[in-house]
C-alpha cells in the first residue's frame, strides 16, 4: 500500500451555527490537509466570513438546510483528493491525528479507518473518558477514508441514525478498525443533535429492524421517529418496540451530567444527578455495559 501523505486528504465539516466551529477548523489546518471543505447547512454565512480568507478553507454556503447526512455528502463529493476525513463542527482533531492515522491504515494494509473519541464539554483542555469502550461503535468525527469508498457504500442516507447506516455499509465493504493512537475530541453540549434528539434516535433505531425486513422505508421510520418524539406518540402494533425508553433519557441525564462535570458547572452535575437518582437501576446497568469490559 503506496504511503498516505496529509496532501492526498481534504478535512469535510458540515456546519450548524455551533461556536465550536473556529476550534475544529483550526485543528482540521494544523494537520496540514490539502483542503479544508466546510459545508455552511444553511445558516448565517457572516461567522464564517473570517474563515473564507484563507486559502486552504472552502465554504460551501447552502440556502436552506439540507441536514448533516446530506451536508456531509456534499462536501465528500466536493473533494478533489483521493482521501477525506469527517469532522462535526463541535469537535477537535488531536495533534498528530493524521500522522498516526495514516500509519494505522498502511501498516494495516486498510481503506479507512476510525479514531478514537474521548469526551470534552465547553473547555477541550479537560479531556474526559473515551466515547464508548466498544470494538463496533463507531462515529463520523475523525473518520479517514478513501473517497471511492464512501462512494460505492452510496455515501449517508437521511436519517436520525444516518451514522449507524453508514458504518453498517462500510464494515459490509471493508474491514473497519479503530486507531488507537489518532485522538479526537468528542463535545457533549446542550445544542449538539446528540442531545437534541435523543427520543427521535431512540425510536429510529427501535423501529430500524422493519426497514431491514423490507416492510418500510427510512422515510416512513424517521416520520415515525419524528412522530414520537415530539408528540410521544406510539404507531398502532409498534408498542413492544417502544417499550424502554428509559434507556435513552438516562443516556440523555448522564452526557449532560457529565458535560456539567467536564466544565466544572456542580450545580448542572447536581441537578442531573439528581434525576438520574430516580433511574438508579437503568443506569447501572447501562454502566455495566459501558464499563464491564476492559
Amino acid at each position: 500500500m503506496p504511503r498516505i501523505c496529509s496532501r492526498q486528504a481534504s478535512c469535510v465539516i458540515p456546519y450548524a451555527g455551533a461556536k465550536y466551529i473556529f476550534e475544529a477548523v483550526s485543528s482540521a489546518i494544523a494537520q496540514n490537509f490539502a483542503e479544508v471543505i466546510i459545508i455552511n447547512d444553511g445558516f448565517d454565512p457572516e461567522p464564517l466570513a473570517a474563515l473564507a480568507q484563507n486559502p486552504a478553507i472552502r465554504i460551501l454556503n447552502l440556502p436552506k438546510s439540507v441536514g448533516c447526512a446530506n451536508a456531509r455528502n456534499m462536501g465528500i463529493k466536493a473533494c478533489a483528493t483521493p482521501y477525506v476525513v469527517l469532522l462535526d463542527h463541535d469537535d477537535v482533531l488531536g495533534q498528530g491525528y493524521f500522522k498516526a492515522m495514516a500509519a494505522w491504515m498502511e501498516r494495516n494494509q486498510l481503506r479507512c479507518a476510525a479514531a478514537t473519541l474521548r469526551y470534552i464539554g465547553e473547555n477541550s483542555g479537560r479531556v474526559g473518558a473515551m466515547v464508548l469502550r466498544d470494538a463496533n461503535f463507531f462515529l463520523p468525527s475523525g473518520f479517514l477514508s478513501e473517497v471511492s469508498l464512501i462512494a460505492e457504500i452510496g455515501y449517508f442516507q437521511d436519517s436520525y441514525s444516518d451514522d449507524l447506516l453508514f458504518f453498517r455499509a462500510i464494515r459490509k465493504a471493508t474491514p473497519l478498525t479503530t486507531c488507537p493512537d489518532a485522538g479526537v475530541l468528542y463535545r457533549i453540549h446542550q445544542q449538539a443533535e446528540s442531545s437534541r434528539n435523543t427520543k427521535a434516535w431512540y425510536a429510529f433505531s427501535q423501529l430500524l429492524p422493519l426497514h431491514d425486513q423490507g416492510s418500510h422505508t427510512l422515510a416512513e421510520i424517521n416520520a415515525m421517529a419524528r412522530e414520537y418524539a415530539a408528540k410521544g406518540t406510539i404507531p398502532a402494533g409498534m408498542e413492544s418496540r417502544l417499550r424502554g425508553e428509559e434507556s435513552a433519557v438516562v443516556r440523555f441525564l448522564a452526557r449532560s451530567a457529565y458535560a456539567c462535570w467536564l466544565n466544572r458547572d456542580l450545580p448542572g452535575v447536581a441537578r442531573y444527578g439528581f434525576k438520574l437518582a430516580g433511574h438508579t437501576t437503568e443506569l447501572t446497568r447501562l454502566a455495566r455495559r459501558k464499563w464491564g469490559k476492559t
